[in-house]
């Protein structure tokens, strides 16, 4: 119940990250790793102060095809560095994210000025985005949650809450499913 109300809040996400060389080649292997037939929604000068600037960048993660579980979220974009994502909720607000760290399931959070957050106002897709860049220090900038979606800040944008993470051989319940024993 409460994962159906959380997918139709967010109508369609993407992580565009990094296309390396060597994962160009192996693009060709791997069949639909990437999203060959999608044009970044969103200006090159987002990332021009980034170490995106002037790189290749695909899209790696569709959650309208690829689904809306962190599981299929970290699979497609764990390991592929940097990466940006860009969310559509069902009354076409378009925002997104700036990650530098990138994805790799650590159950853990990163310090950094570097990550920011961007929107569009009314679909001002001509002005380009708004940038709100870090505030109140480098502290718990990102959240790299195994069991959860993209969290930038304690208190800044989150795309599906994370379940509680396992612990050794013993997990407890999940935060927040709501039963009490």
């Amino acid at each position: 119940m409460v994962a159906r109300r959380r997918r139709s809040h967010l109508h369609r996400a993407y992580s565009i990250g990094i296309l390396e060389e060597a994962e160009a080649n192996s693009q060709i292997l791997l069949n639909n790793q990437y999203y060959d037939d999608i044009d970044l929604p969103f200006p090159p000068s987002l990332v021009a102060k980034t170490f995106l600037k002037g790189r290749e960048l695909k899209c790696c993660y569709k959650a309208s095809t690829d689904g809306f579980s962190a599981a299929d979220f970290h699979n497609k974009c764990d390991f592929k560095g940097p990466c940006v994502i860009v969310g559509y909720t069902n009354k076409s607000l378009k925002f997104g994210a700036f990650n530098p760290e990138g994805y790799r399931s650590t159950d853990d959070y990163y310090n950094t000025f570097d990550a920011f957050l961007f929107y569009w106002p009314d679909d001002d897709n001509e002005n380009g985005p708004i940038v709100l860049p870090k505030v109140g220090g480098s502290g718990a900038a990102l959240f790299d949650y195994a069991r959860g979606g993209p969290q930038f800040g304690a208190d800044g944008l989150l795309i599906g809450p994370p379940l509680a993470p396992v612990m050794g051989g013993f997990a407890g319940p999940d935060t927040n499913s709501g039963l009490v024993t």
